[in-house]
């Protein structure tokens, strides 16, 4: 038997809870954890958020070392994305555009992870704001997990921005035997469900949580969850 980890983190643009940005704070909090892939989202500078032009993407994948794999969004006033950092190799990467109703594009980033024996189908996500917009989006993403098929064993994460658990996020958490629910939004006195973890075919979760200690409270406006899963 063998283990199987996934850290999944929105880090608001290097932006933390006072509202300054800075990289380094983001770039050691995640030194400080050990996982076999990291799903980060909303990467990179937005609005009146983050340093135009500073790389975010290359700044915080000199820290952690692996296999990378970036989803760029770029608008007049906006270059992020979401970011997957691997300790294994990435096959079959896409990106799927899934629109937006208003505000910046949205993406669904796929990518195989490629371990001993198994492959894994990694999925990360950041939806909208607009309930119908992350609606389209929820059943968009539905419609690639169905296409993967009942054997290969797959993950989506990330900040899925539904404020309660209505119906369309229960529906997508039904194609997976796996669903976490902790509360990991305003990073201080977390209250909202916001970041999520989904998983079908790794076997039994061993471990499970969200990271509340200062070195991530501070450094962005959401907590990170986590999931160890023993995979045979």
């Amino acid at each position: 038997m063998r283990n199987f980890s996934l850290f999944c983190w929105n880090i608001h643009s290097c932006v933390g809870r006072d509202g300054k940005c800075d990289p380094d704070r983001v770039r050691h909090a995640l030194a400080s954890v050990d996982f076999d892939v990291y799903c980060l989202q909303e990467v990179g500078w937005q609005l009146h958020r983050g340093t135009r032009h500073f790389d975010q993407f290359k700044h915080l994948a000199d820290e952690i070392k692996g296999h990378q794999y970036q989803s760029l969004t770029k608008t007049r006033g906006a270059q992020f994305g979401n970011f997957i950092i691997s300790r294994y190799p990435l096959e079959a990467t896409q990106t799927v555009k899934l629109g937006r109703r208003w505000g910046v594009p949205r993406c669904l980033q796929i990518a195989d992870m490629l371990l001993p024996k198994t492959r894994i189908t990694v999925m990360n996500t950041h939806l909208g704001l607009d309930p119908l917009e992350r609606l389209n989006q929820m059943n968009r993403i539905a419609h690639y997990v169905l296409e993967l098929g009942p054997e290969q064993p797959r993950v989506l994460c990330g900040d899925f921005n539904t404020l309660r658990n209505g119906v369309a996020i229960k529906d997508l958490g039904r194609l997976f035997d796996y669903r976490s629910s902790s509360r990991t939004f305003p990073a201080r006195r977390p209250a909202l469900q916001l970041d999520r973890i989904f998983a079908d075919g790794l076997g039994p979760c061993r471990e499970e949580g969200i990271l509340r200690d200062d070195r991530f409270r501070e450094a962005s406006d959401h907590l990170p969850v986590f999931a160890r899963f023993e995979i045979g």
